[in-house]
């Protein structure tokens, strides 16, 4: 059981990482134009 939360854990965190990564990119694009 707390293996399987140490794995849904590391989705969620990889997960925010491409939220976080989707915005910055999108957020310059947004400035350049």
């Amino acid at each position: 059981m707390l293996k399987f939360q140490s794995n849904d854990t590391t989705i969620i965190a990889t997960f925010e990482d491409f939220i976080l990564t989707t915005y910055v990119i999108i957020d310059e694009l947004y400035h350049r134009f």
